[in-house]
């Protein structure tokens, strides 16, 4: 059986803050300092680059979007020898 922790409420707050605050004041949060310390400021600077990776991976192009293998593997493979239009020659 896994064990989840609970993370700190105070490292809970400054995660969604640094998240919020970088999406929608992206300019204050990149003055913010990057050596906040306390729980607080580690869920601040951990919101913050998670909302940034975010943003990256929305920038990436469809076909580098999501689990490419998932797509494939929906698909039947093809069939040696026959063709699709006609009859095998």
């Amino acid at each position: 059986m896994e064990e989840t922790e609970t993370p700190d409420p105070e490292y809970v707050q400054g995660f969604n803050e640094g998240y919020l605050i970088s999406k929608h004041l992206p300019d204050l949060a990149g003055r913010m300092p990057n050596d906040l310390t306390g729980e607080r400021g580690q869920g601040f600077q951990q919101g913050r680059l998670q909302f940034l990776n975010e943003k990256d991976k929305e920038r990436l192009p469809a076909w580098l979007k999501g689990d490419r293998l998932k797509n494939i593997s929906n698909q039947s493979p093809p069939i040696k020898g026959k063709k699709k239009d006609g009859p095998e020659r």
